[in-house]
C-alpha cells in the first residue's frame, strides 16, 4: 500500500511506515529530538571536541612547540594556560620531522612543565607518506583506537598531504571530509609568505578558503618583535571568539618554558602592528590597571575617539572590559587572576603542583598551600569591587 493510502486509511499504519522511511534516510523529526548536551572542548573555547580546529603561523613561530605543550596538558588534565582541558590521550602525527627530532622537543617542553619525561598519554606517529593514502588512513585508524586518543594533532597540514593541491577546493573538501572521521583534530598549518615589514595579523592559512571554512575553530599565532607571541581566535562556529592570550616562550639549556603572560609584557611589544583594531584598542586597555577613557586610547592608537567608544562596547558585550561611567577597564586579566586563585591546586601525575594561575610549577611550600605565586594575583581596583560584589 503506498504511503498516500496509508495516511488517508490507516494513520497509525501510516505513522509507523514514515518513522521507518525517515530512520532509512536518516530524516530527524525534530520535535521529537531529545535536547543534546551542551558541546564539549578540549581545550575550553579554543579547541571544540569532534571538530577540527587549525592553528596557523608564519614559519618559525613556535606553533609546533606550542602544539607540544597543549598536547601534554590534555594528557596530564592540567589547564593550559588558564584553561580547562578535558583530558584525553593525544596522538600526535607528524609529517615534518622523525621520532628522534621530536623526542627531543617533548623532553624539552615537559622538562619546562617541571616534569622527567613527556608524559603518559602523549603518543607520536610518523607518517609515511601521505594521509590521503588509504594505507595510511587505515594506519590511523588503528593508531587511534590502540591508544584511546581523543585529540589528534596534524603536524602540520601541508606536509601531510603530498600529492593534494590544497589550492584547490575539491581536494581542500576532500581532505577536511576525512579529518571528522578522526574526531577531534589539531591541524598545524601555514601561511603564504609575509613581506618584510607587513601585517602578520592579516595572514590567513595557505591555499584554499575551504581550510577556513571547514574549520570549526581557527587559532592564529603572531610573534611579536619582541619574542612574545599572541594567539588569537579568528574563528569559532559554536561561540563567540575567545579572548586573546599572550604567551611567553624562553628556551633554556634543557628545557623549553611556555607561559600566560599579561598584555603589558614587553616581550608583546610591537604586537599592536599586527592587529586589527579591536584587539588594539583591547590590548592598550590591559596596558591601564586602573582604566582609561575613550579618550585617552583614542590618543594613544591615534584612532577616533568614536571608534575607540565603538571597540569598547563590543568588548564589554564579548565580556572582556568592563565601564564605570567614563572609565574603561579590561575585565580579562584583572578578574581571571581572582578567579584562578579560588580554583583547586593542579598537581601533574609525578604529584609536582603547577600554578593555577600561570601554569608554572610552585617550588615552595607556602605557594603549593596557596595554589599560586603570590605574584600571579594582582591587586584588584576599589572601583572592581563595587561593580562586582557577588564575584
Amino acid at each position: 500500500m503506498g504511503l498516500a493510502m496509508l495516511q488517508d486509511h490507516a494513520p497509525e499504519e501510516w505513522e509507523a511506515e514514515r518513522a521507518s522511511r525517515f530512520a532509512d534516510l536518516g530524516v530527524v523529526d525534530l520535535s521529537r529530538f531529545v535536547e543534546p548536551e551542551p558541546r564539549h572542548y578540549r581545550v575550553a573555547g579554543l579547541l571544540p571536541a569532534d571538530a577540527t580546529t587549525s592553528l596557523y603561523a608564519d614559519g618559525g613561530s613556535g606553533k609546533s612547540l606550542l602544539a607540544v605543550h597543549l598536547a601534554c596538558h590534555v594528557a596530564l588534565g592540567l589547564p593550559w594556560l588558564g584553561l580547562d582541558v578535558d583530558s584525553t590521550p593525544v596522538l600526535y602525527v607528524d609529517a615534518e620531522l622523525d621520532v628522534d627530532e621530536f623526542g627531543r622537543r617533548a623532553f624539552r617542553v615537559a622538562r619546562g612543565l617541571g616534569l622527567d619525561r613527556p608524559p603518559a598519554g602523549l603518543h607520536y606517529l610518523r607518517v609515511d607518506g601521505t594521509l590521503i593514502d588509504e594505507k595510511q588512513i587505515l594506519r590511523v585508524d588503528e593508531a587511534l583506537t590502540l591508544t584511546g586518543a581523543g585529540l589528534m594533532v596534524i603536524d602540520s597540514l601541508m606536509a601531510a598531504t603530498a600529492g593534494a593541491d590544497l589550492e584547490r577546493s575539491y581536494d581542500t573538501v576532500s581532505l577536511f571530509t576525512l579529518l571528522r572521521r578522526w574526531g577531534t583534530v589539531l591541524a598545524i598549518d601555514h601561511v603564504p609568505k609575509v613581506q618584510a615589514g607587513g601585517n602578520l595579523g592579516h595572514s590567513t592559512q595557505f591555499g584554499s578558503v575551504f581550510k577556513r571554512n571547514l574549520s570549526r575553530s581557527a587559532l592564529q599565532l603572531i610573534q611579536a618583535d619582541a619574542g612574545g607571541l599572541w594567539l588569537r581566535q579568528t574563528k569559532h562556529n559554536f561561540g563567540p571568539k575567545a579572548a586573546p592570550l599572550g604567551i611567553g616562550l624562553t628556551f633554556g639549556s634543557d628545557a623549553v618554558t611556555i607561559e600566560r603572560m599579561e598584555v603589558s609584557d614587553e616581550r608583546l611589544s610591537g604586537i599592536s602592528d599586527h592587529l586589527p583594531a579591536l584587539e588594539r584598542v583591547a590590548r592598550e586597555l590591559g596596558l591601564h590597571p586602573d582604566g582609561a577613557t575613550p579618550d585617552e586610547l583614542a590618543e594613544t592608537l591615534s584612532l577616533s575617539a568614536g571608534t575607540v567608544r565603538n571597540h569598547l562596547t563590543t568588548l564589554k558585550q564579548q565580556g572582556r572590559a568592563v565601564s564605570d561611567r567614563s572609565r574603561w577597564q579590561s575585565r580579562q586579566h584583572v578578574k581571571s587572576a581572582v578567579v584562578s586563585a579560588e580554583q583547586p591546586q593542579a598537581k601533574s601525575s609525578s604529584g609536582q603542583q603547577f600554578c593555577t594561575k600561570c601554569d608554572r610549577l610552585l617550588p615552595l611550600p607556602e605557594d603549593r598551600e596557596r595554589g599560586y605565586h603570590l605574584n600571579c594575583l594582582p591587586k584588584e581596583p576599589e572601583w572592581m569591587s563595587a561593580a562586582f560584589p557577588n564575584s
